[in-house]
């Protein structure tokens, strides 16, 4: 199965979400600023990677945890990468793609935007870090759910 995080940039609310989903970052508790800051590919990925599949790893079921950064085009990318998806497999049951950016708060987008876009990167990344611990338990919840959709379709393939 491949599990397709994904939110605007592709690199904070969904970055966060496909390493608590690998289970590199607690979904019971919220970490401090230092470690979301420190994280592989948080906050680093530019308007370059849009539109770009970034595989993060493979959880313990096996599947694989991917990030993507989609800005405005969720509408034509999300159904074009299932009809791939479709196409090679003959089936949509093993791609999961999940929205991220229902977690997304207003400091996270300024933060956000002076970090990436104006490339103010010190003085937006620690607005984003502010955010995305206020988002924190909003992205675990999406990852709990998605875990859980996640084992159930295990489920179903084991029987």
């Amino acid at each position: 199965m491949i599990i397709l995080y994904h939110c605007y940039g592709g690199t904070h609310s969904s970055i966060i979400a496909c390493w608590m989903h690998l289970n590199r970052l607690p979904m019971d508790s919220i970490p401090d600023r230092k470690t979301i800051e420190n994280l592989p590919l948080f906050d680093q990925l530019t308007s370059q990677d849009h539109g770009r599949i970034i595989k993060i790893g493979t959880d313990e079921l096996g599947n694989t945890i991917c990030s993507l950064g989609l800005k405005n085009q969720k509408n034509m990318i999300i159904p074009a990468l299932k009809d791939l998806y479709y196409e090679i497999y003959k089936s949509t049951d093993g791609f999961l793609d999940v929205d991220t950016s229902q977690a997304v708060n207003i400091t996270m987008k300024i933060g956000g935007f002076i970090s990436r876009s104006l490339k103010l990167t010190a003085l937006g990344r620690p607005i984003v870090v502010s955010g995305s611990i206020k988002a924190y338990k909003n992205i675990a919840q999406i990852v709990a759910n998605t875990k859980k959709q996640e084992q159930e379709a295990s489920k179903q393939t084991v029987t």
